[in-house]
């Protein structure tokens, strides 16, 4: 985050976690006071002061790593069109620090412009300050976003969820924003479905979880990974489809959308996109379900 910010933002709880079961996030603070890409458009009265973007988002954006001699290896990329025009800058976070909102939880910042010391835009990481140990499987992952409204630099936490389907590759991560402008503004689905070479978003309606339509609807956006060496210069590339050529489905889904496909980039440096890997969280989750439930019995 910037170092002119005299303070952190303010994490506001709106969609909480499951209630049967302990959560694993530490407690939120609480606040009682106040190129040949087509750019996507923004509504200045969508997001308030400072998550207003600074500039519109291309409708392709590639992540061009950056290298340098104070960061470790590939931590900072450049979202851009151009890796000469540098737009947002987006960090990897490992959580040694124990700073910035993600704290000790390892993911990704994207900052408001293209330097790491721009403010926070939006970010995503582990779900809980544990997540990240190796005993410790976790399917979900959680994403800070603007609060709709908010001011003084709220955030509310958002989930996105790793699920195994019935797809070609098996695996999906899914998640719910708000889409639409003004007094039409309502809450959707959406999934990440993996697909050969990346992922592809579309809708997701909220149906049986394990399954999987091979036929689903419209692409809403495609992200695709580099090939063969070329992992060493590019994170990922994503490209907004269809009606989101317009901004048909408005700010927060975008920013919900870039950031949730540099989570992915995240996690499958890591390994946790793969369907073994995913099907395992899932147990384990599903594992402490069970006994979280018995010791309320009890």
């Amino acid at each position: 985050m910037s170092s002119k910010e005299t303070k952190p933002p303010i994490l506001v709880p709106e969609h909480p976690t499951d209630n049967d079961e302990p959560s694993d996030l530490p407690p939120p603070a609480y606040t009682t006071t106040g190129t040949p890409a087509v750019p996507i458009p923004l509504n200045p009265t969508a997001l308030a002061p400072p998550f207003v973007p600074h500039t519109p988002f291309p409708s392709t954006l590639t992540a061009y790593c950056i290298y340098e001699l104070s960061v470790a290896g590939a931590k900072t990329l450049n979202v851009s069109s151009s890796p000469s025009l540098p737009l947002y800058n987006l960090e990897v976070h490992t959580g040694y620090s124990l700073s910035g909102p993600l704290g000790s939880r390892p993911g990704v910042i994207l900052h408001n412009g293209p330097s790491r010391k721009d403010p926070l835009l939006v970010a995503a990481g582990d779900e809980s300050q544990t997540a990240s140990a190796l005993y410790a499987l976790n399917p979900r992952s959680v994403v800070l976003m603007p609060r709709i409204g908010g001011t003084n630099g709220e955030l509310v936490e958002e989930m996105m969820h790793a699920v195994t389907v019935k797809t070609e590759k098996g695996v999906a991560f899914r998640w719910e924003i708000e889409v639409g402008q003004g007094e039409k503004v309502r809450r959707e689905g959406f999934e990440w479905r993996k697909v050969k070479g990346g992922y592809v978003l579309v809708r997701y309606d909220g149906g049986d979880e394990k399954e999987g339509d091979e036929k689903a609807g419209e692409a809403l956006a495609e992200l695709r990974w580099p090939k063969g060496l070329g992992w060493f210069k590019i994170g990922y590339t994503m490209e907004f489809k269809g009606a989101e050529m317009m901004g048909a489905l408005g700010e927060r889904w975008t920013l919900m959308t870039i950031i949730t496909a540099a989570r992915l980039m995240a996690l499958k440096w890591n390994g946790k996109t793969t369907k073994g890997s995913v099907a395992l969280s899932e147990k384990a989750r599903g594992k402490r379900k069970v006994e979280g439930s018995d010791s309320k019995a009890a």
